[in-house]
């Protein structure tokens, strides 16, 4: 009896379990450049030959998600940077420090502190925690936002539909997305 319920339970919520990135639904990443911004495009940093078939793999599947367009041109490219994870897989960043985090009118929002989570969670009973697998590639960016997103890859260029790691402002607009999504829910926070 026990069995059915849960599997009923785990089809009724499929999308909860999926090994595919999730996607935060009603509210969308903004990117704001400063005034009379110049484009900037970099070409292709090499990729190591023993890391290109996981690169290619991890583009591959980002694009199959959704998450990356390829696109022909652009006037915006930063280059790659992969990051070998534990897991031996790779996490595709973007060396935006040399591109847009220049010219970024970086977001200022407050990050929580963490004495003050620990304080406002004390006299808990229970707890759990939930750790969001790749957060940032969850929140969809506005149309006009995804042009400066742009990498240079050794297989061209791929235009991020996502807010992904490296980008100046990203921890703010994330803190900000999670603090509305938990808006009016005590015994929450959010790091």
């Amino acid at each position: 009896m026990l069995m059915r319920k849960q599997k009923e339970l785990l089809a009724q919520h499929a999308s909860v379990f999926s090994d595919n990135i999730g996607c935060v639904n009603g509210i969308k990443g903004n990117l704001i450049m400063k005034d009379n911004v110049k484009p900037v495009f970099m070409k292709a940093r090499p990729i190591p030959y023993a890391l290109r078939p996981k690169v290619e793999q991890e583009l591959d599947r980002l694009e199959e998600e959704g998450i990356i367009t390829k696109v022909p041109t652009s006037e915006w490219a930063t280059p790659i940077v992969p990051v070998v994870k534990k897991s031996g897989g790779v996490r595709i960043c973007g060396d935006f420090k040399v591109t847009i985090n220049q010219q970024l009118q970086v977001d200022q929002y407050p990050l929580p502190r963490i004495d003050d989570i620990f304080a406002s969670l004390s006299g808990g009973e229970k707890y759990s925690k939930i750790d969001l697998r790749q957060a940032y590639l969850q929140l969809e960016m506005k149309e006009e936002s995804k042009k400066y997103l742009t990498i240079n890859t050794h297989r061209g260029l791929y235009q991020y539909n996502r807010m992904l790691f490296g980008v100046a402002s990203a921890p703010a607009i994330w803190q900000r997305t999670i603090d509305q999504i938990l808006q009016g829910l005590t015994g929450v926070q959010c790091i």
